[in-house]
């Protein structure tokens, strides 16, 4: 592949033998550098406003009790929030169901 490229340097540029090759740009550029130091990922760092593990127990506590197993999250939240209580929006409630469904816990 960088034989390829290097022959071809003097005749067409390195984004066209590329895009003719379907090679991607940017892998190209960086096996023809190795030099360069790889990009450092950052760490995942939990949301400052997400729910702490004390109210994220309450919410599915809530959503798994008898009165509303069987309720989708938008029904309980809107049950839950003519009553006045608010415990999580309907999308976190959909992410908690995805995620205890991932690890089997439902």
């Amino acid at each position: 592949m960088n034989l390829v490229l290097n022959d071809c340097s003097s005749h067409i540029s390195r984004s066209r033998a590329c895009q003719v090759l379907n090679l991607n740009r940017s892998t190209v550029h960086r096996r023809s550098n190795p030099d360069q130091p790889k990009p450092v990922r950052q760490e995942i760092k939990s949301q400052p406003r997400g729910l702490s593990v004390l109210e994220r127990e309450q919410l599915w506590a809530t959503m798994t009790s008898d009165e509303f197993m069987d309720q989708p999250p938008y029904e309980i939240y809107h049950c839950l929030l003519s009553r006045g209580e608010c415990l999580a929006s309907i999308s976190t409630m959909h992410r908690l169901l995805r995620e205890k469904a991932v690890s089997g816990l439902q």
